[in-house]
C-alpha cells in the first residue's frame, strides 16, 4: 500500500541563506520520504538565498514574498488560501505572531512558532522594540497552535519563564544527518593554507557579520595559548562580514588584535565553506565563543565528527553539553589563561580515527539524529 501523502508545511523565514536554521532545515527536507510532508520555504526579504538551489534538489519550493511590501498581508494570505496550505511553521521568531495571525486567516490550522534564538535580552532593547515585541507576544500567543524551542532556555528567555504549564510549547531539537560524517575527511584544509600536515588545527565556525560569534576573544584566547606553544593554527571558518565593506572593518580589527598577540601568521580566514563535515573530522578542536546563540549546531557537527569542542557556556551549549560528550563549557568572564590551558590539555590527546567513529555512533537514535528529529516533526506537522 502507497504511503499517504503528507501536507504541504509553509516555513517562514527571513532568505535561505547559509545559516544554521536554514541548514538545520535543509537537512529534514533531504531527509523526508518522497510521500511527504513537501515544504514551502516562504522568504520575507523578497529574495530566495544561496541555499535557494539545494533546498529544489531536496524537493522543496522557494516562495519570496517581501515582508516590507504594503500588499505583503493581502499576497500571504492569497498564496495560502490558493496552495490550501494548512500548516504554517514561522522561524522569525517574535515577528512570528503577525505571521500566525495572517496564516489563521489564510485558512492554516496548525501554525507553528519556532524559536530558535534567545533575541536582544529585554534591557537592551528600546521603548519603541518593546511595545512592538509586546504586540507581537500577544498576537503570537492567540495565534500559534504549537510553540517551538530548540532548547529549554530558549523558550525561558524568547517566549515565558513559565512556558512548561503551556501545553503547546515544547523543545524539539532539528537533528543532523550523521551520516555525512561517516565518509568525512577527504579534504585537509590544511594543503590550502599552507599550514603543515602535522600542525594541531583549530577550528571556529561562524558568520561574522553576526557579532555575537566573537572572533575577537578566539583570537586573544588563541594568542594566550600561543605564548607557551609554537605550534598550532587558527582558521576562522564563515564569511567575514555582510558586505565587503563590514568584512574589510573586520579583518582590519582581526589583523590588529593579532598583530598585538603576535600570532598573525597563526591566524587563517577560509571563507564561507560548504564542506564543513570535512573541515571537522580533519581538525583538533573547535573552538566555540560565540557570546548568545540559541542551540549551537557546530557543537554537534563537531562531535559527530570525533572532534572536542571548547565551548563558552552560553544556554544552548550547556543543553547540549548535557546531551553529548566531549564539550568543555568555560565562561567568556574566565581569564584568558583559563581558555589557554583549556586549548592546550585538548590538544595534548588529539583525535584518532577510533575516537572520531566513537563519537558519531554515540549519536545515533538520540534527540539530535535527523532520523529521530524527522519523525518529531512528521507528527507535529500532519496532527
Amino acid at each position: 500500500m502507497a504511503e499517504k501523502s503528507g501536507p504541504t508545511v509553509a516555513h517562514i523565514l527571513g532568505s535561505v541563506d547559509r545559516g544554521g536554521v536554514e541548514m538545520r532545515m535543509l537537512e529534514v527536507a533531504r531527509a523526508l520520504p518522497a510521500a511527504g510532508p513537501k515544504l514551502t520555504m516562504v522568504t520575507l526579504t523578497g529574495r530566495e538565498g544561496s541555499l535557494a538551489g539545494d533546498y529544489r534538489a531536496a524537493g522543496a519550493t522557494i516562495v519570496p514574498l517581501r515582508l516590507s511590501s504594503p500588499w505583503f498581508a493581502l499576497k500571504f494570505v492569497r498564496f495560502l488560501r490558493g496552495n490550501r496550505i494548512k500548516v504554517v511553521h514561522s522561524h522569525v521568531h517574535l515577528a512570528s505572531g503577525f505571521i500566525l495571525a495572517l496564516a489563521t486567516l489564510g485558512g492554516a490550522h496548525i501554525r507553528i512558532a519556532n524559536f530558535s534564538s534567545d533575541g536582544r535580552p529585554h534591557a537592551e532593547q528600546s521603548l519603541l522594540a518593546r511595545a512592538k515585541y509586546a504586540v507581537m507576544r500577544w498576537l503570537l500567543n492567540q495565534f500559534a497552535t504549537d510553540i517551538i524551542g530548540i532548547a529549554p532556555s530558549t523558550l525561558t528567555v524568547a517566549w515565558k519563564k513559565d512556558w512548561a504549564n503551556d501545553p503547546r510549547c515544547r523543545v524539539l531539537m532539528t537533528g543532523f544527518d550523521l551520516e555525512k560524517f561517516s565518509t568525512a575527511g577527504t579534504t585537509d584544509i590544511r594543503d590550502q593554507l599552507g599550514i603543515a600536515p602535522s600542525e594541531p588545527l583549530i577550528l571556529h565556525i561562524g558568520r561574522a557579520d553576526i557579532p555575537t560569534k566573537n572572533r575577537d576573544g578566539a583570537i586573544r584566547f588563541f594568542g594566550e595559548y600561543a605564548k607557551a606553544h609554537p605550534r598550532g593554527a587558527l582558521v576562522f571558518v564563515g564569511r567575514d562580514g555582510a558586505d565587503e565593506v563590514q568584512s574589510t572593518a573586520n579583518r582590519a580589527r582581526w589583523l590588529s588584535i593579532s598583530e598585538q598577540l603576535d600570532v598573525t601568521d597563526r591566524v587563517h580566514y577560509a571563507g564561507e565553506r560548504m564542506d564543513v563535515p570535512d573541515l571537522l573530522a580533519s581538525a583538533d578542536l573547535l573552538l566555540f565563543t560565540s557570546t548568545l546563540e540559541g542551540l549551537p549546531g557546530v557543537l554537534v557537527e563537531a562531535r559527530a565528527a570525533g572532534t572536542p569542542v571548547i565551548a563558552s557556556d552560553v544556554a544552548g551549549a550547556v543543553h547540549l553539553a548535557q546531551h553529548v560528550g566531549g564539550i568543555k563549557l568555560l565562561s567568556l568572564q574566565a581569564d584568558v589563561s583559563a581558555w589557554a590551558d583549556a586549548i592546550a590539555e585538548a590538544l595534548s590527546d588529539r583525535p584518532t580515527p577510533e575516537t572520531r567513529e566513537l563519537a558519531r555512533k554515540e549519536l545515533y537514535g538520540s534527540e539530535l539524529d535527523i532520523e529521530v528529529a524527522v519523525g518529531h516533526f512528521r507528527r507535529l506537522w500532519c496532527a
